[in-house]
């Protein structure tokens, strides 16, 4: 998981923006 908490809709639309650690 990232660090910031959304839907998993909306976590693959900013997944792009954010590199998961």
């Amino acid at each position: 998981k990232v660090e910031f908490t959304v839907t998993d809709g909306q976590k693959g639309a900013q997944a792009e923006n954010v590199v998961p650690l």
